[in-house]
Protein backbone atom coordinates (compact mmCIF):
# COMPACT_ATOMS: atom_id res chain seq x y z
CA UNK A 1 0.00 0.00 0.00
CA UNK A 2 1.42 3.39 -0.95
CA UNK A 3 1.30 6.53 1.14
CA UNK A 4 -2.06 8.24 0.72
CA UNK A 5 -3.77 5.02 -0.36
CA UNK A 6 -4.90 3.75 3.06
CA UNK A 7 -8.01 1.65 3.22
CA UNK A 8 -11.05 3.98 3.16
CA UNK A 9 -12.27 2.92 6.59
CA UNK A 10 -8.93 3.73 8.22
CA UNK A 11 -9.84 7.43 8.24
CA UNK A 12 -13.10 6.60 10.00
CA UNK A 13 -11.21 4.68 12.68
CA UNK A 14 -8.85 7.61 13.32
CA UNK A 15 -11.68 10.18 13.29
CA UNK A 16 -13.77 8.15 15.71
CA UNK A 17 -10.85 7.92 18.13
CA UNK A 18 -10.48 11.70 18.04
CA UNK A 19 -14.16 12.69 18.11
CA UNK A 20 -15.94 10.01 20.12
CA UNK A 21 -16.51 10.44 23.83
CA UNK A 22 -16.31 6.69 24.27
CA UNK A 23 -13.73 5.45 26.80
CA UNK A 24 -10.61 4.24 24.92
CA UNK A 25 -10.84 0.64 26.14
CA UNK A 26 -14.45 0.32 24.96
CA UNK A 27 -13.72 2.05 21.64
CA UNK A 28 -10.79 -0.31 21.01
CA UNK A 29 -13.07 -3.29 21.73
CA UNK A 30 -15.75 -1.99 19.34
CA UNK A 31 -13.16 -1.53 16.59
CA UNK A 32 -11.37 -4.81 17.27
CA UNK A 33 -8.13 -3.08 18.22
CA UNK A 34 -5.54 -4.70 20.47
CA UNK A 35 -5.40 -3.78 24.15
CA UNK A 36 -3.23 -0.74 24.86
CA UNK A 37 -1.99 -1.93 28.25
CA UNK A 38 -1.71 -5.18 30.16
CA UNK A 39 -4.45 -3.91 32.47
CA UNK A 40 -6.81 -3.67 29.47
CA UNK A 41 -6.50 -7.42 28.93
CA UNK A 42 -8.24 -8.22 32.21
CA UNK A 43 -11.96 -8.81 31.98
CA UNK A 44 -13.91 -8.13 28.83
CA UNK A 45 -16.03 -5.41 27.30
CA UNK A 46 -19.46 -6.95 26.89
CA UNK A 47 -21.66 -6.61 23.85
CA UNK A 48 -24.20 -4.79 26.02
CA UNK A 49 -21.55 -2.20 26.97
CA UNK A 50 -20.47 -1.74 23.35
CA UNK A 51 -24.09 -1.31 22.21
CA UNK A 52 -24.79 1.24 24.96
CA UNK A 53 -21.82 3.37 23.88
CA UNK A 54 -22.71 3.14 20.18
CA UNK A 55 -26.28 4.19 20.99
CA UNK A 56 -24.92 7.45 22.47
CA UNK A 57 -23.42 8.52 19.13
CA UNK A 58 -25.18 11.13 17.00
CA UNK A 59 -26.78 10.00 13.77
CA UNK A 60 -26.11 12.15 10.73
CA UNK A 61 -28.05 12.17 7.49
CA UNK A 62 -25.98 11.30 4.44
CA UNK A 63 -28.61 12.62 2.03
CA UNK A 64 -27.57 15.50 -0.13
CA UNK A 65 -29.68 18.67 -0.50
CA UNK A 66 -31.41 17.27 -3.62
CA UNK A 67 -31.98 13.74 -2.30
CA UNK A 68 -35.39 12.67 -1.10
Amino acid sequence: MKVGQDAPNHGCVIASKQLAWIPPRILDAIQGQAARTVADTYGEVTLKTKAAEIAKLSIYSLDGPNDS
